[in-house]
């Protein structure tokens, strides 16, 4: 593809410069004329957020705290939410992408200060007016770009954009190991309690097959009946067996995220928290606000509007100005003795480039775009979030009163039925099939209570901002900041 650039040099060597303005009026008119920007600033949102949300959902007026997994009340959940805050590797890693974003923006923002070089140069050889000689030089080179067009200006913004959604994915980071950590820490409670009911639960059922195996050595019972029950006995072993493997896998889980190796013995809490009072949750207006995932998705909009800003600039003239001071001999006795001063300016306009730049343009205003209809549909899902959460936690406080009244029936049944299994007036089936009934739904309410409380992580992590007061935006053990500067 041809690459035709047109230089519009007016510029002479002298202490002072003369620009004939005439001259730059007309390049600057004919390529306005010819490529001038259509860039152009959507004003519209492209999702209205609702006053307030759907009538399903009704929140509650607790405050929400922004360290809001302390609404637990439970001292070892704190600790360990703190420790992932501070140690955990891939939230260090996002905090050193905040890093590398702030040094580019200084790197672009250095493209709006003049550029200064030093020269100096030496040889010794025949030249021009002698046969041989030293011959030596130092100097000063400057140049700046007069960004008329706003292409250096909107170049620094697009990058501040992208820095800040790169901070804001470190705020949603943050939020993601909070809630990440909250619930592995109350699967690890719920395992524990599931483990104490099933040792109870193996502790009664060995306690019965004892009462059996007596009862058919007196010869008032059956062998079925006995081999019924230690057939309950071994399943509530395996049933333990399994729960203890799986306790131990979610501990070594809940190390990663600590950032601790997997060999670091793992601390189980004793049983799962209350229920927390419901917080409030505000208007969809305030979510949307606090969200950072949100936030990042706007700042993402602002870096791609800016960057259609830059392209349409690539499509205007660049003026730039550069200014030289130098002295040169032939003897290196006065290299300091004679200097020159050169002022130039200078315009390069954009002409003919095979149709790349506008085609640069339109690719930057679709990604423009496509970011805006993210930005919409990060909304969306912010707003989706909190009324899943509340539902879904309002559904499975429903479903574990239900549980609580099947527990209560069958536990009535099963001390009938026991009652008349020792008069002689009951099946032993019937027996068994209500015990083990029994203790499914004994521990199926456990997993219902930690399955609400995981539902009110869904609903914190769904409203929450920073957590500026659990981390200080510098991880533990995050390198030191280079005090050295590169020119």
């Amino acid at each position: 593809m041809p690459r035709c650039l047109v230089p519009l040099r007016f510029s002479r060597p002298t202490h002072l410069v003369a620009v004939p303005l005439r001259s730059l009026i007309i390049a600057v008119g004919l390529v306005l004329c010819g490529c001038g920007a259509r860039h152009t600033v959507r004003a519209e949102a492209v999702v209205e957020a609702p006053e307030a949300f759907s009538a399903a959902v009704q929140s509650g007026i607790e405050p929400l705290d922004e360290r809001w997994w302390t609404a637990f009340d439970d001292p070892g959940l704190n600790e360990v939410v703190d420790a992932a805050l501070d140690q955990n590797l891939a939230l260090r890693a996002a905090y050193e992408r905040i890093r590398a974003a702030d040094a580019v923006v200084a790197r672009e923002r250095g493209g709006r200060r003049p550029e200064v070089d030093a020269t100096a140069s030496a040889g010794y050889g025949p030249s021009q007016f002698e046969r041989d000689g030293w011959r030596a030089g130092v100097g000063m080179q400057a140049s700046y770009e007069i960004d008329l067009w706003g292409r250096v200006r909107a170049g620094v913004r697009a990058e501040q954009a992208r820095a800040d959604a790169i901070a804001a994915d470190y705020e949603a980071a943050a939020i993601s190991l909070a809630a990440e950590t909250s619930l592995a820490w109350l699967q690890l409670a719920a395992f524990e309690e599931i483990l104490a009911t099933i040792d109870e639960q193996l502790a009664l059922n060995e306690t019965t097959l004892r009462l059996l195996e007596r009862r058919f050595e007196g010869g008032a019972g059956n062998a079925s009946e006995v081999l019924r029950q230690r057939a309950l006995v071994s399943s509530t072993q395996q049933e333990r067996d399994i729960t203890r493997t799986d306790r131990d896998v979610a501990a070594q889980a809940l190390t990663v995220l600590l950032g601790r190796p997997s060999a670091t013995p793992p601390t189980y809490p004793p049983a799962l928290p209350v229920l927390p009072a419901l917080p409030e949750a505000g208007v969809p207006g305030e979510v949307i606000a606090r969200r950072p995932d949100v936030r990042r998705a706007l700042f993402e909009l602002e870096a791609a509007e800016q960057d259609a800003a830059v392209a349409a600039a690539e499509r205007l003239p660049r003026f730039s100005l550069t200014a030289g001071l130098n002295s040169g001999t032939s003897g290196a006795e006065n290299i300091f003795r004679e200097w020159t001063l050169s002022v130039l300016g200078g315009v390069l306009a954009p002409i003919f480039h095979g149709g790349a730049l506008r085609a640069e343009q339109e690719r930057a205003v679709a990604v423009r775009d496509e970011r805006w209809y993210t930005y919409g549909e990060a909304v969306l899902a912010a707003l989706v979030d909190v009324e899943t959460a509340i539902a879904r936690e309002r559904g499975e406080i429903v479903r574990a009163d239900w549980l609580h009244e099947r527990v209560t029936l069958l536990t009535a049944a099963l001390g009938q039925l026991e009652h008349q299994f020792f008069n002689g007036t009951a099946d032993y089936i019937d027996v068994l099939t209500a015990r083990g009934e029994l203790q499914r739904l004994e521990r199926e309410l456990i997993v219902s209570r930690w399955d609400q409380l995981n539902h009110r992580v869904a609903l914190y992590r769904a409203i929450a901002g920073g957590i500026t007061e659990a981390s200080t935006g510098t991880p533990t053990g995050a390198p030191p900041d280079d005090p050295s500067q590169e020119p």
